[in-house]
């Protein structure tokens, strides 16, 4: 199936509660897109939709759940760094999906920031990643993200990151940012892998004011505590590898990160099923701030489909 989250709550309704690190914007782990056929190559958080007219599907219903608020979207964790599996048709009809859905959730939403699959500073060059973040529609894009998963130091994502910024700048594609996954990076790097390491902690607290022109946020994609897939299910959430994740972390902000005064200028890996946002739900609330929180939040959904 496909999926939409920040953490364990699917989008919209994450949309509509917060959760205090991500302040007007709504990203504490970042909204994730994650449901295109052929998913992870066949690796360990395989599925997605059946074909990508299903995927299109899926992609404009639940654009329709965006609103009009600033959301960051990470779409499509690996789709464009990992390309094992692809050539030919494939490749080009992956590029396809990606491109249609990026002006699909600008289409929706206008002050959708939509980010690509920029890989991490361990994997392709940058000028690879660059070339293929172009074929796959990076000129309707925001920017990309890097180190989703992963566990490389943000100092090398932001080497990396201004590298990439380069290459798509010498490809006619100026303006474009980076945003960073942090949620595990705080320790050792290493292989993949975090189920049975003991070795990683987490890093940067979610934050849009970075400091870095080139970045436009640090965000928590990978919900800390959820499997990779080499000891547990992938995406379950283990308690132990939370705690281990936790283990010595500062405390978190005693307020909500700033936001900017306005959204960047230049233009999200899924419990099963994708879905309409039930009938019943409220819209999103009209205010750019989320509400203040009064003690424990809750939200219910539906699922209505699966594949």
């Amino acid at each position: 199936g496909g999926v939409v989250e920040l953490g364990p709550v699917p989008l919209r309704y994450r949309l509509m509660v917060g959760n205090g690190l991500g302040a007007n914007l709504w990203i504490g782990t970042g909204d994730r897109m994650y449901g295109i056929t052929n998913r992870d190559c066949g690796g360990a958080s395989s599925g997605g939709a059946p074909d990508l007219t299903q995927y299109q599907t899926w992609i404009t219903n639940l654009s329709k759940g965006l609103g009009s608020q600033v959301v960051i979207i990470v779409l499509e964790t690996d789709s464009i760094a990992l390309q094992t599996c692809l050539s030919g048709d494939t490749l080009n009809a992956r590029n396809q999906a990606l491109s249609t859905a990026t002006r699909t959730i600008k289409a929706a939403n206008a002050n959708a920031k939509v980010y690509l699959d920029g890989g991490h500073s361990a994997w392709n060059s940058a000028s690879v990643q660059a070339s293929r973040m172009q074929a796959a529609g990076m000129q309707y894009a925001d920017g990309f993200y890097t180190n989703v998963s992963n566990f490389q130091s943000t100092a090398n994502e932001a080497n990396y990151g201004r590298s990439v910024i380069s290459a798509l700048s010498g490809l006619g594609l100026a303006g474009k940012r980076q945003i960073i996954d942090t949620s595990r990076n705080g320790g050792a790097a290493g292989d993949w892998c975090a189920d049975d390491n003991t070795d990683r902690r987490i890093g940067q607290y979610p934050t849009l004011n970075t400091g870095d022109a080139n970045i436009d946020g640090y965000v928590w994609v990978k919900p800390p505590g959820e499997a990779d897939g080499c000891s547990f299910s992938a995406g379950s959430f283990q308690p132990a590898l939370a705690y281990s994740l936790a283990s010595s972390a500062p405390n978190p902000p005693s307020t909500s990160p700033d936001t900017p005064s306005s959204p960047p200028s230049s233009p999200s890996s899924p419990p099963s099923s994708p879905s309409s946002p039930p009938a019943s739900s409220s819209s999103p609330p009209a205010s750019s701030s989320p509400p203040p929180v009064t003690g424990v939040c809750s939200a219910t959904y539906a699922i209505t489909g699966s594949w």
